[in-house]
């Protein structure tokens, strides 16, 4: 049995608007299997299966924004902390809310960091590439093996293919 996260601080109202106003465009980039491990101090296993389980990349960004306001603030920041050291070219969603939220040093203190961090990026961005490439792979084989595990009846069968989709997931 899964033990929860300890208890959390609510999420203030001005955080939950900015995932709510920001959540088309957050969802458009955001890798969730990319932050999960990061993660795992502040969501329960429950909280990680619900997003993996989802068909595509942006169901599952979708599902981990949906739960960042109910798990509370520590969550959220944890998000946050775990986005600028992944993908923090995404952070500017939050940061240009927080300006307008009159949190103006540390919304400056972060652009400074996502504007190093997105030089880096751009660096790289011929791995961002091949690294895409290599998630849409990856999450085709796991929805075939959903669908055989869907149409195998056999529960030797349906062990080995739950076991092939736990290993795609962690390569």
């Amino acid at each position: 049995m899964a033990v929860r996260p300890s208890p959390d601080t609510p999420l203030d109202d001005k955080y939950r608007k900015m995932i709510r106003s920001n959540m088309e465009n957050i969802i458009k980039d955001l890798e969730p299997l990319l932050l999960l491990h990061y993660m795992t101090d502040v969501l329960d296993e429950y909280d990680i299966e619900s997003i993996k389980k989802k068909e595509t990349r942006k169901e599952e960004a979708r599902t981990l924004l949906d739960i960042l306001p109910r798990r509370g603030s520590k969550t959220f920041w944890n998000f946050i902390k775990t986005l600028q050291k992944k993908q923090s070219f995404l952070v500017s969603y939050f940061i240009d809310e927080t300006v307008e939220n009159g949190t103006k040093e540390n919304a400056i203190e972060y652009r400074i960091s996502c504007d190093a961090s997105l030089e880096v990026a751009l660096s790289h961005c011929s791995w961002c590439k091949v690294w895409e490439a290599e998630l849409k792979s990856l999450r085709s084989e796991i929805k075939e093996l959903k669908e055989q595990l869907k149409h195998n009846t056999s529960k030797q069968d349906k062990t080995k293919i739950k076991h092939k989709s736990k290993v795609i997931r962690k390569r």
